[in-house]
């Protein structure tokens, strides 16, 4: 009978074990594979037409808003940075926490005087109530992308 009960916790004691292993993987693969969400709105007043390229879309930008409208986009990305080039061929990263969502607006700088075009644009970080607000008063286009190491970009939804 003594021999019968621990062959019984034994076999209980690995089958928890094996299960927690199992349950572990699960937990650790989906932390791994969670999306980051960015959010990005620009403003009427921010002008129009803006594009993100990346160095996983070099050749596909991520478009923000059109030319005198207003829009947002929501990328999510498996990516844990974003390779950005700038004018002078540097690329620099913009590092995210995986499975995070962010949200930036861009705003004018309207100190600038009206002779100098381009004004400039800012990107602000702001917080996830301020950003709906301003999604929700201003009722701008929208469009979702969907950015990937391995496949690169693809639009996801375009609602006008």
């Amino acid at each position: 009978m003594l021999t019968y009960t621990t062959e019984f916790l034994t076999m209980k004691s690995i089958i928890l074990l094996m299960a927690g292993i199992l349950s572990s993987a699960q937990l650790l693969y989906a932390q791994n594979s969670a999306l980051t969400q960015i959010y990005i709105h620009q403003l009427k007043s921010a002008g129009g037409g803006y594009e993100l390229r990346t160095t996983l879309n070099p050749d596909n930008p991520i478009e923000i808003g059109k030319r005198g409208s207003e829009g947002y986009v929501l990328v999510e990305t498996d990516a844990d940075s974003l390779g950005v080039t700038l004018k002078n061929n540097k690329t620099v990263y913009i590092h995210f926490k995986r499975g995070q969502t962010y949200y930036y607006r861009l705003v004018t700088n309207y100190l600038q005087p009206v002779s100098y075009n381009p004004s400039p644009i800012t990107v602000n970080e702001v917080t996830e109530q301020e950003f709906w607000l301003n999604v929700y008063l201003n009722n701008p286009t929208y469009r979702h992308y969907l950015l990937k190491k391995d496949s690169g970009l693809s639009l996801q939804k375009d609602i006008k």
